[in-house]
């Protein structure tokens, strides 16, 4: 055997040829099974018969023809709908809004029916992360809810379409110009206002002062200075009542107002983006100083506000159970109290003002709402986002968005649409209607805006608890708010 060699066997190459095209052939087979069922649009054959009659001239014979009439008609594809997504966050309850969105999807697919319009309600807890996850990983929805601060921050991290040849003319032409001015940057508009909330005004139960015996400010011309107001708040605390405010994350409406009623603001907004705050000196020490007084000092504030966290905001329900006597708030303390058929009341106490600067100083917050598109789901369907927030920006979206949850318009075609109405009352929208041009608008076009308000409402929170002394709380956070404003700009 050694000396035998072994005859290798060859391979035909035309059975080669032949395995391949088997393999083929099986190829397409799965391919064509796992394809969906291809609906064919057959044209229908209409077969109709008609009757002729007539009589022959100058005889009585009648003539019946019969002719077949044969007609082809190719039905018309029904058109794939788009579909447009917007996030929004709870107005009033989660329920109360996802009710009010759903009429507002049938409003507008009435009138788009070739369009989907889907709302998604998110918590307000976590917002701003979430906008910012959702465009790095390039999951942004089509259209969202904004504030001032996220608007500076999106639109700097190239995350927002500009909108000012997308905005309808009748906004331009209908809208308050100070609404406009949060939503620049630069060149363009990166956002529309779909809203403007009522004034945070401090509110205080009648029947509290009275038993006490406080007397109130009647309006903006005898409004408190901070003085008068930690007096008042001392004589509550004799009787077992507290001072409260809007828990976190709201608190921000309380921060802003408080440096400008110091005489002082934050820093300055808008671009060119500064790297400097303008609170570092004495006037933002008093800012600290009365927040100090309110917790620490004096301990007129509920104690419940130290730590809040935002899932659980107790103010409201403080003010029911009638620990508390005064709190900021905007509509949402007598809706609140309205809803759950509270027999306490809750009248307008107004705005404050700081002592060492005057009236002149008065202020609090007024936040406006918008609009923005996320660049990259625009870009995959120009036509159909540009409707939809058109749309949402005529006066049946924006009626139909937040009218029934107090707030009001940012048109003057629909100012004082709550006149006449129940709400109207609930609210007290006469008494809020002398705080209104008083307000300012929400601080935060600055692409560091919320690392800002985390920086000195924990500083904030530290005079509360006399971890800091006022001094100590500005230096440390002008010096950290500039950090945060120089990481901003270098992203």
């Amino acid at each position: 055997m050694s000396g035998e060699k072994v005859e290798k066997k060859k391979i035909s190459p035309s059975l080669i040829i032949s395995v391949i095209i088997i393999i083929v052939l099986l190829a397409a087979l799965v391919y064509y099974a796992t394809l969906p069922p291809r609906v064919e649009i057959v044209p229908t054959t209409i077969v109709q018969t008609a009757l002729r009659t007539e009589t022959l001239p100058g005889t009585t014979i009648v003539r019946t023809e019969e002719r077949t009439i044969v007609q082809t008609v190719t039905p018309t594809p029904t058109p794939k709908k788009e579909t447009v997504v917007v996030w929004t966050f709870p107005l009033g309850t989660e329920e109360e809004h996802k009710k009010q969105l759903k009429m507002m999807e049938k409003a507008f697919e009435s009138k788009n029916p070739d369009i989907d319009l889907v709302f998604e309600v998110y918590p307000w807890q976590g917002r701003d992360a979430r906008m910012i996850t959702a465009a790095a990983g390039g999951e942004a929805p089509d259209i969202c809810y904004l504030n001032t601060r996220h608007i500076a921050k999106l639109s700097f991290l190239g995350a927002l379409q500009p909108v000012e040849n997308i905005i309808p003319k009748y906004y331009l032409d209908n809208i308050y110009p100070w609404v406009i001015e949060g939503a620049k940057a630069g060149e363009h508009i990166w956002a529309a206002t779909n809203l403007i909330s009522a004034p945070y005004v401090w509110w205080y139960n009648p029947d509290i002062f009275k038993e006490v015996g406080i007397t109130p400010p009647k309006g903006p011309e005898d409004a408190w200075s901070w003085k008068q107001f930690i007096e008042a708040a001392k004589k509550l605390k004799e009787h077992g009542y507290y001072v409260a405010h809007p828990s976190k994350p709201s608190v921000v409406c309380i921060t802003r107002p408080l440096f400008q009623q110091a005489g002082v603001d934050i820093c300055k907004q808008g671009p060119p983006f500064v790297t400097e705050v303008m609170f570092n000196n004495s006037k933002g020490v008093r800012v600290f100083k009365f927040w100090q007084d309110l917790f620490y000092t004096y301990g007129v504030m509920h104690p419940s506000m130290l730590g809040a966290v935002p899932e659980w905001q107790p103010e409201r329900e403080l003010f029911a159970k009638k620990e508390v006597a005064i709190m900021l708030d905007t509509t949402g303390l007598p809706v609140y109290l309205n809803k759950i058929k509270s027999d306490v009341k809750a009248e307008v106490l107004g705005f404050l003002w700081c002592d060492e600067e005057g009236k002149e100083y008065m202020t609090g917050d007024v936040v406006p709402g918008y609009w923005g598109i996320f660049k990259q789901a625009y870009n995959k369907h120009p036509e159909a986002v540009k409707r939809v927030f058109q749309w949402l920006l005529s006066e049946e979206g924006i009626e139909l968005w937040c009218k029934w949850a107090g707030f009001n318009s940012p048109y003057k075609t629909q100012e004082g649409w709550l006149k006449g109405t129940e709400l109207y009352e609930v609210i007290r929208g006469d008494e809020l209607a002398k705080w209104l041009p008083y307000g300012s608008p929400e601080w935060g076009n600055h692409p560091a805006a919320n690392d800002i308000y985390n920086i000195i409402q924990a500083n904030m929170d530290a005079v509360a608890h006399g971890i800091m002394t006022p001094e100590e709380a500005v230096l440390d956070a002008a010096r950290k708010c500039v950090e945060a404003m120089k990481r901003s700009l270098s992203l």
